[in-house]
């Protein structure tokens, strides 16, 4: 029998077309659209619906990006990833009765969030919640009406968290909740930084607490960072059960129209402020220490109750 030169050509050209495309291979970027469907490959000519629907064809360390305004769906994040919405409109997460975002993630694994407006609508349990990762960025977003916390950082081994140009308000419901919630639990630990950030109209504004016998450090930074017109605290620290010591530093920031402008309790919390304004509160300083501290170059003025009086710590 005969074999041609095109038949053997034709079947070594399907044989590497078969070991270089697999059909379950993942794509580095891929894309959601309000007008697309998750049977998609996700890919910019034919993208998914959901970002849950992308996250399960996107490589780990790959991108989600959104291709127009629309409602994506709320996801549990188990690997690296970044999605991002790059201005092409809203991208959103109406996740009522529910969390947005739970991020279970390995040690090893970076999150990016970027872009995205998360939207509890009243009944939404917390917007975004890291329990594990090595790290999460959370840039340019927005975060409002959740019944419990807009974002709560639980980290269950260490894990740092960087929130920038980022609006969180209106999250809480009653007396409990609020905008931010940075608490470890068993030996995790949490190294947080704000910058131009607003916790705005919550419960409370940004809280770090270590009440759960934790045994990790919670050390934290708030730079051009505004909480205001929260019912309870713009910035708290407590230290209630755990042995880990927390401290923040605010530098360049306000404290304004809240119940307590600054707040802080427990012989392991420590608080810096530094060319920060704390006015118009009920209670402008609060502290059950000698461990709220001043640089002395802050403006504390025009509160209801001056409250505590601050050590002042010189300038270097």
């Amino acid at each position: 029998m005969k074999i041609s030169a095109l038949s053997i050509l034709g079947a070594a050209s399907l044989a590497l077309l078969i070991h270089v495309a697999p059909a379950s291979a993942q794509a580095t970027r891929t894309w959601v659209s309000g007008v697309g469907d998750d049977a998609n490959p996700c890919s910019r000519t034919a993208p998914c619906k959901t970002f849950a629907g992308a996250i399960s064809k996107t490589a780990a360390g790959g991108e989600i990006n959104t291709l127009d305004p629309g409602g994506f769906g709320a996801l549990t994040i188990t690997k690296a990833i970044t999605i991002a919405n790059d201005g092409a409109g809203e991208a959103g997460v109406l996740a009522a009765g529910t969390n947005g975002f739970v991020i279970n993630a390995a040690a090893t694994d970076k999150i990016t969030i970027r872009g995205i407006t998360f939207n509890g609508v009243g009944t939404g349990v917390n917007g975004i919640v890291f329990n594990s990762g090595a790290s999460l960025s959370v840039e340019n977003v927005s975060i409002s009406g959740f019944s419990n916390y807009g974002i709560l950082v639980q980290p269950s081994t260490a894990g740092r968290v960087n929130i920038q140009d980022t609006t969180v308000e209106s999250n809480g419901s009653g007396t409990t909740g609020g905008g931010v919630l940075v608490r470890p639990t068993g030996t995790g630990s949490a190294a947080v930084d704000f910058s131009t950030t607003r916790l705005v109209n919550n419960v409370l504004g940004l809280r770090l607490e270590n009440s759960i016998a934790g045994t990790g450090a919670i050390t934290a930074a708030a730079v051009d960072t505004t909480a205001a017109g929260n019912v309870y605290s713009g910035f708290v620290v407590a230290q209630t059960a755990g042995s880990g010591a927390v401290s923040l530093n605010i530098d360049r920031s306000a404290s304004v129209n809240n119940g307590v402008g600054v707040n802080l309790s427990g012989t392991g919390a420590v608080i810096r402020v530094g060319s920060s304004m704390v006015t118009g509160n009920g209670v402008g300083i609060n502290s059950s220490t000698t461990n709220l501290l001043s640089y002395g170059n802050n403006h504390v003025d025009d509160n209801t109750s001056p409250g505590t009086a601050m050590p002042v710590i010189p300038l270097k």
